[in-house]
C-alpha cells in the first residue's frame, strides 16, 4: 500500500516524466503541459503500481478514472 505522506523523506525531479514514475507511490499533474496527458494510463500502472495519482488539472476523463481503478491505481481529482 502507499506509504502514509507523513513519512516521506525524498522526492525525485526529472526532465522525463515517465522515468520520474518509476516506482513512485504517488503520481501528482499540476501542469497544464500536454506532454503529460500523453501518457498512457498503462504506463503509468506499469511504472507505478498501485500509486495514487493526484490530479490537479483534472486532465483525465471518467473512463480513464475507472480505467486507472482497474490497473489498480488510485485516483484523487482535486476540484472535481
Amino acid at each position: 500500500s502507499p506509504r502514509d505522506a507523513r513519512q516521506v523523506t525524498d522526492a525525485a525531479l526529472s526532465d522525463d516524466p515517465a522515468a520520474a514514475m518509476a516506482e513512485a507511490d504517488v503520481v501528482a499533474f499540476f501542469t497544464g503541459h500536454d506532454d503529460f496527458r500523453r501518457i498512457p494510463i498503462e504506463e503509468i500502472a506499469e511504472r507505478a503500481p498501485g500509486a495514487i495519482v493526484i490530479d490537479g488539472r483534472m486532465y483525465f476523463t471518467r473512463d480513464q478514472i475507472r480505467r486507472m481503478e482497474e490497473l489498480g491505481l488510485h485516483y484523487r481529482g482535486i476540484g472535481r
